[in-house]
């Protein structure tokens, strides 16, 4: 067998492999579906529950999206949050999304073991949802719930310098798709 063909076989086990990390090791992930939220925001619940903390920001695809009007209060691992965004699906939390302040990348990996202590061990790749460059990208997921821990680059156009955690509904999101087909 030829040496690249080698290298290149070793390298596609290692990178399928990488798929099904959270699997194997993410012995934590039924974590991820029991707290199904991030703080005091759970997935899934109605929009009337926060309605009086949030302020209008756009539509798209039926979603209405919304940012916190007080966030002073929220810590994520005890770092300060910077933003809040809730997006609501027919009136239920479909996604959470939270903005850290530019962290130092220890802090940065801090919270990223922290993660890893609820979840298990997460999957390093490019998130699913952006078509932009990313400098990283953590991923925890379950056929009910995925999560997200994302590095924006400082020269982004979109919160540069930031790290945003956020989580989804798998569920909402496939009803999501279908009421779209």
């Amino acid at each position: 067998m030829r040496p690249y063909l080698v290298y290149k076989f070793i390298l596609m086990l290692v990178l399928s492999a990488t798929n099904y990390l959270p699997v194997v090791l993410g012995q934590n992930l039924s974590n991820l579906d029991t707290k199904y939220g991030i703080n005091q925001f759970k997935l899934e619940s109605s929009f009337s529950k926060y309605q009086s903390q949030l302020k209008f920001q756009t539509e798209d695809n039926g979603v209405k999206f919304y940012s916190c009007k007080n966030v002073s209060s929220i810590r994520i691992f005890e770092e300060e949050v910077s933003d809040v965004t809730l997006g609501f699906y027919k009136n239920k939390l479909y996604t959470i999304s939270v903005y850290l302040w530019t962290l130092l990348p220890e802090r940065q990996m801090k919270v990223l073991s922290k993660l890893e202590n609820l979840f298990g061990n997460a999957a390093l790749g490019n998130d699913r949802s952006t078509s932009y460059k990313l400098e990283w990208a953590y991923v925890w997921q379950t056929p009910k719930t995925y999560l997200a821990y994302v590095k924006h680059p400082c020269n982004s156009k979109i919160k540069p310098c930031f790290a945003n955690i956020y989580i989804i509904s798998r569920k909402m999101e496939t009803e999501i798709a279908s009421d779209q087909f």
